[in-house]
């Protein structure tokens, strides 16, 4: 599987959430984008978090999930992004807590 961070938004708010990515997913048989994976630094690591839905019962559930082989080599495609690698797209300026209201990629 190829893993290609196709857009990567860091992001400058207070929590441990760096930034916002879509990733796109390759195989031999297809291939798909996820949106709002975010890159997060927890314990003085940081990795890849899977985009989640808060359900009725008030905890928050992941909408996509990846083998323990793929989330590592999302975290390494990731970690090249965060440090400057050649992600296809990059913007001008970070985001702030105040920029986002609703879609982190407006």
């Amino acid at each position: 599987m190829d893993i290609t961070v196709v857009r990567f938004n860091p992001y400058n708010g207070t929590g441990k959430t760096k930034a916002f990515a879509d990733v796109k997913f390759t195989t031999s048989e297809c291939e798909f984008v996820v949106h709002d994976i975010t890159w997060v630094e927890h314990d003085g690591r940081n990795f890849a978090g899977m985009p989640s839905k808060k359900a009725k019962d008030g905890k928050y559930y992941p909408t996509f999930e990846l083998d323990k082989t793929s989330q590592v080599e999302l975290n390494k495609a990731m970690a090249k992004a965060a440090s400057g690698g050649k992600p296809i797209f990059t913007p001008k300026k970070a985001k702030t807590e105040t920029d986002v209201e609703g879609d982190p990629f407006a």
